[in-house]
């Protein structure tokens, strides 16, 4: 059985994501407020992927929040197997997630923003790093696409700090065959505890997409191209605030 996706506000807002937050000292950098029109549905899109998405996974609760600018009620998708999982399905149902799908994800943005990681799994095994900072996303054109087809602004999210919590070793081949991550992680004490790095989730502006039902290859270059320009941009003005970060660059692959 599939997780409904019904959002239980009691579990979304518990003050576990607080403490984690805390754990994290997670800060939510936001264009001058407000940049989102009331009411309109937004596609968030999350980098990095990393080991595990915490920054995106922690700033969901914060999403009515008025601070954040954030709109409430919004929807993350995650890949569909996580949704069958016992016990898991029950936490990201509670969560507010969604399958990641086409589909269920153009249903959704007729009246609710959806966030979403475009990486995917591939971002585990080719994208952020400890060492360095990658996004493994010139290939991931299908979300831009998604945009296209709705007419959705897609909003740029990066979170830096996240690509240092884990460390990970894995099979890329079985875990793009069952679309899920397969493999081991640690941190802390060589444990599988997130090390306790700063995280900044750093919030762009929407970048304006216009509705194209059969758009060409070059449109949805276009918007690609403008998207990752504003991804780097993002890095850059924001990497100073964490320590050792000042002369890190970020690398599209």
């Amino acid at each position: 059985m599939q997780a409904s996706g019904i959002v239980w506000p009691a579990f979304r807002h518990h003050a576990l994501w607080a403490t984690w937050r805390r754990y994290f000292r997670l800060r939510v950098i936001t264009p001058p407020l407000p940049y989102l029109q009331h009411g309109k549905p937004y596609l968030f899109a999350h980098f990095p992927h990393a080991t595990f998405p915490m920054g995106s996974w922690l700033s969901m609760p914060l999403c009515d929040a008025p601070e954040t600018g954030l709109p409430a009620g919004a929807r993350g998708a995650v890949a569909t197997v996580l949704l069958k999982l016992p016990l898991l399905r029950h936490v990201y149902a509670w969560m507010g997630c969604i399958p990641a799908d086409y589909h269920t994800i153009h249903e959704q943005l007729q009246t609710t923003s959806v966030g979403l990681v475009p990486e995917g799994v591939a971002g585990v095994f080719l994208g952020a790093r400890p060492s360095q900072e990658r996004v493994f996303v010139r290939c991931r054109k299908g979300f831009i696409r998604l945009a296209m087809h709705t007419g959705t602004d897609i909003v740029p999210i990066y979170n830096l700090g996240q690509s240092a919590m884990l460390d990970f070793c894995g099979s890329c081949s079985l875990s793009r065959r069952v679309r899920a991550v397969v493999g081991i992680f640690w941190g802390r004490w060589y444990l599988p505890v997130p090390r306790r790095c700063p995280i900044i989730t750093a919030i762009g502006k929407p970048l304006q997409v216009t509705k194209s039902l059969d758009p060409s290859p070059e449109e949805v270059d276009e918007v690609q191209e403008k998207l990752l320009a504003a991804l780097v941009a993002l890095f850059d003005e924001h990497k100073h605030l964490l320590p050792g970060w000042e002369h890190k660059t970020l690398e599209i692959a």
